[in-house]
């Protein structure tokens, strides 16, 4: 999807802001990333970065891009288990995003995200946490666990997860991290994930990994039976 040269300059207007507000925080890397490809013509948003998709969110793009990652993603959620609950994000990025589009969807409940990388920012209604998430972290005060591409945290959400006794959502990333390094593809991560996933899943739960075409990588959803 592209814009019209107006509401394209009014985008670069805002990226502007938000970076001089916020461009410390960013590693060079991330930097080049969004001087290389904000608003590429040719690329399309379901494909984006984590860090552009979180700029095109605060400032307001994907309010006009129906076919962004975050909304795909909660209406995958929604359709799998009910979000008016206690949930804990996983990942949230530099700028929890998601977080806040979720939370224009959650009726009652709390949102807390979780991110080692999050800016000083604060969002009204939602909890922010600045510190890694691996299987240390206290879950217990949440029903649902979800994260976008969480990649290292990926099993340690599982398995955090399942001894809890906590609902998960995953939308896994591409990366195929294993505990041993990682897969050469992502059929066969697939597969190790689902033998992680039944070894430690309590018998009160079960488990779908779904193949979600539209971005083409795995959904891993877990609930009571």
């Amino acid at each position: 999807m592209t814009f019209d040269r107006k509401t394209n300059m009014i985008f670069y207007k805002k990226l502007e802001d938000y970076m001089k507000k916020y461009r410390q925080y960013y590693s060079d890397y991330a930097l080049d990333e969004i001087d290389s490809n904000f608003l590429n013509p040719y690329q399309n948003f379901l494909d984006s970065s984590d860090v552009l998709n979180q700029i095109y969110s605060y400032i307001g793009v994907f309010d006009l891009v129906e076919d962004n990652v975050y909304d795909l993603f909660i209406r995958l959620i929604k359709e799998r288990t009910d979000i008016n609950k206690n949930i804990l994000e996983v990942g949230c990025g530099l700028y929890p995003a998601l977080a806040v589009r979720m939370s224009k969807h959650q009726k009652s409940g709390s949102i807390t995200a979780v991110d080692s990388s999050l800016l000083p920012v604060e969002i009204k209604g939602i909890s922010l946490l600045k510190e890694v998430f691996n299987k240390k972290f206290d879950i217990k005060p949440y029903d649902l666990i979800y994260g976008l591409y969480p990649c290292e945290a990926t099993l340690d959400m599982i398995e955090s997860a399942n001894e809890n006794d906590k609902d998960l959502c995953i939308l896994a990333c591409d990366c195929c991290l294993t505990e041993d390094g990682e897969t050469d593809t992502i059929e066969e991560w697939i597969e190790y994930v689902d033998k992680f996933i039944n070894y430690s899943i309590p018998s009160n739960r079960t488990y779908t990994i779904e193949n979600i075409k539209k971005v083409g990588v795995p959904l891993i959803t877990t609930r009571k039976r």
